[in-house]
């Protein structure tokens, strides 16, 4: 038997630790001292070491109690478990790394002010010419002519959204700043129409190939970062982690949405972007 000094020194753990494993059902040391000090016995240290190793892992202390007090001993698979959570936990990180690295080394600015009218006329006045631009490919996908009562209502929506909606917490979120925004959008009217169909041509490639989601996960993560990429390009953004998240999650809980994207690029496309840019994101 071993007292709460002695343990504490063989595991590297204080004995603060060890009270409270015990007082959160952890560790419980079956037997007392006379004096009511905790005794731990060879089977207390066996279930300590499981619990040190486990949490070595990161995995939190609630889980290790559940696993413990199941009886489970088959720890590949607990470990198998554990590695996918933080694969997803490093693919998050490592987005928002990506995101960090790309304002600062573009010199970004970032805050967080506003629309203002005069801000949201200019941004609804280059989309409105964007879309006029691309009257025939909506109407391919709506089936419908875009009347001018259509773009007014268009107009509206986006200069209230910008100044009140959720689009203008979107667009700060994914941007960093209106400014950095609105030269984006500048630099996109700047774009020549061959860079403008070279990068739609490069999106649909992309998309066709997530018509059969590979297996592998570096071969997903390798689409993702291309659609990635030429998202980044295509919206002049350093940002396209919360773009293509935003899209993601539409794309599996919205049948509407899911249901264009699939008759443009394939059965079945839609759910498997949306899965492997949530898998890539960590965000799944």
């Amino acid at each position: 038997m071993k007292t709460v000094n002695e343990v504490a020194k063989i595991a590297g753990l204080s004995e603060r630790a060890l009270r409270h494993y015990d007082n959160i059902g952890l560790l419980v040391p079956k037997k007392r001292s006379e004096a009511g000090y905790r005794l731990y016995d060879d089977e207390d240290l066996k279930r300590l070491r499981a619990i040190v190793f486990l949490k070595e892992m990161e995995i939190p202390l609630s889980q290790i109690k559940e696993i413990l007090d199941a009886g489970k001993r088959d720890y590949n698979s607990v470990l198998k478990a554990q590695k996918e959570e933080l694969v997803r936990k490093v693919n998050k990180l490592n987005g928002l790394i990506r995101v960090i690295d790309g304002l600062d080394s573009e010199g970004k600015n970032i805050s967080f002010e506003p629309f203002t009218e005069d801000e949201a006329k200019t941004v609804s006045d280059i989309l409105i010419k964007e879309a006029k631009e691309k009257e025939a490919e909506i109407k391919k996908v709506t089936s419908k002519p875009v009347k001018k009562e259509d773009i007014a209502e268009m107009k509206k929506t986006v200069e209230t959204n910008l100044t009140q909606g959720e689009i203008g917490e979107d667009i700060l979120r994914m941007y960093g700043s209106k400014e950095n925004y609105l030269k984006a959008l500048k630099e996109i009217d700047s774009m020549t129409p061959e860079e403008h169909k070279a990068l739609e041509e490069e999106l649909k490639d992309i998309y066709h190939s997530f018509a059969k989601l590979p297996k592998d996960q570096t071969k997903r993560h390798k689409l993702v970062q291309r659609l990635e990429d030429n998202t980044n390009k295509m919206y002049h953004m350093s940002n396209a982690r919360s773009m293509l998240i935003v899209g993601a999650r539409s794309y599996i809980s919205d049948a509407k949405v899911a249901g264009v994207i699939d008759s443009l690029y394939g059965e079945g496309v839609a759910q498997n972007v949306g899965k492997a840019v949530l898998e890539y994101y960590g965000e799944s």
